[in-house]
C-alpha cells in the first residue's frame, strides 16, 4: 500500500477492495475486545477509502482506469462508501455512498485533492462536481504495476450521465467489452487510449513496476482548472521516441489534450492515436 492509499496493483477493482478487507477485519476484531487500534492502521485504512472513493465514476463504479473494466467485477462503490463512513465517521464518504442523499458534499472534486498532495499510484481525476451528470476524466500516469500495464497517459471520460471514452482493460469472456480488450495488456496497447509508435505500444519502458517515491508528474489543481502532464519513453524498446501527454480541464466545461512526440535524428515514425468510444454512442 502506497502512502496515498493506492496499492502496488494499482487498479480500483478487486485488489483495492481486497486490501481494504484485509485491514478492516483486524480493526474490527481489536475493537470487539476493547483493544486500542494502532494509529497507523486507522490512517492507512482511511487513506485507502479516500483514494478509491475519490476516483469513483459519476455513475457510482470503481474507476476502470487500469486493467479491469467494471463488467469484470460488476460492483459499485455505494456499499464501500457507507462502510467507510461507519468506520471513519467521515460525512463526505457517506455523501458519496448515498449518492448525495445524506452526509456532506466532499470539499474537493479532483484527485489528488491539492497540487502538493503526493501521488504514488499515478491515478488522477478531473471532475466538475459530484452529480451523476458530472464531467469526469480519470487518467493514469504512474508505475506500470501488474503485468507492466501499457497505459501511461491513458484516460477514460464520463459525462452527462453516460460513459463516453471507455478503458475496457481486461473484460471477462462473455462480458460486454471483451472484444475490445487485450488480455495481456501489452504489445500494441489494444486496451488503452494511448499512442503507438511504428506499430509498438507501451511496454515496461522507462517506468518501473513500483514507485519508490512520489511521482514527478506535473499536477496542478485549483478552482479554475486542473492540469496533468507526464511522459513515456520508448527508448528501451529500441525506438528513440518520447511521448508527452498533457491534459487541461477548464472547469467545469471541457478538456484539452496535448500530445507531443520528441525524438532525435531524421528518421520518420508511424504514429497511431486511439480513443475508444462507448459502443452505444453514435458519432455525428
Amino acid at each position: 500500500i502506497y502512502p496515498d492509499g493506492s496499492t502496488y496493483e494499482s487498479h480500483t477493482g478487486g485488489y483495492g477492495t481486497g486490501m481494504i478487507r484485509e485491514l478492516k477485519d483486524p480493526i474490527r476484531m481489536l475493537r470487539m475486545v476493547d483493544e486500542q487500534v494502532p494509529d497507523a492502521l486507522n490512517t492507512t485504512l482511511e487513506s485507502m477509502y479516500d483514494w478509491i472513493l475519490s476516483i469513483t465514476t459519476p455513475l457510482g463504479y470503481a474507476s476502470p482506469i487500469s486493467q479491469v473494466y467494471h463488467d469484470h467485477y460488476g460492483f459499485d462503490v455505494a456499499e464501500i462508501a457507507r462502510d467507510a463512513a461507519r468506520l471513519t465517521g467521515r460525512e463526505d464518504l457517506l455523501y458519496i455512498g448515498t449518492g448525495g442523499l445524506d452526509g456532506q458534499r466532499p470539499e474537493h472534486t479532483s484527485y489528488p485533492h491539492t497540487s502538493r498532495m503526493p501521488c504514488y499510484g499515478g491515478v488522477y481525476v478531473m471532475r466538475s462536481d459530484w452529480a451523476r451528470e458530472a464531467l469526469y476524466l480519470c487518467a493514469k500516469m504512474g508505475p506500470m504495476h501488474y503485468r507492466h500495464c501499457s497505459n501511461q497517459g491513458h484516460f477514460v471520460i464520463d459525462a452527462y450521465g453516460t460513459e463516453l471514452v471507455i478503458g475496457p482493460g481486461y473484460a471477462h469472456e462473455g462480458g460486454a467489452f471483451h472484444a475490445y480488450t487485450d488480455k495481456y495488456m501489452c504489445g500494441d496497447g489494444k486496451s488503452h487510449n494511448t499512442i503507438a509508435v511504428d506499430g509498438f505500444g507501451q511496454k515496461e519502458g522507462a517506468r518501473g513496476k513500483y514507485a519508490s517515491r512520489q511521482l514527478d508528474n506535473v499536477w496542478l489543481t485549483n478552482d479554475a482548472f486542473d492540469f496533468l502532464e507526464g511522459s513515456f519513453d520508448f527508448a528501451p524498446q529500441g525506438i528513440d521516441v518520447r511521448h508527452t501527454r498533457a491534459i487541461l480541464f477548464v472547469k467545469p466545461d471541457y478538456w484539452i489534450v496535448f500530445d507531443r512526440i520528441d525524438g532525435d535524428g531524421d528518421e520518420a515514425h508511424d504514429l497511431r492515436m486511439k480513443f475508444q468510444l462507448h459502443p452505444d454512442l453514435e458519432t455525428r
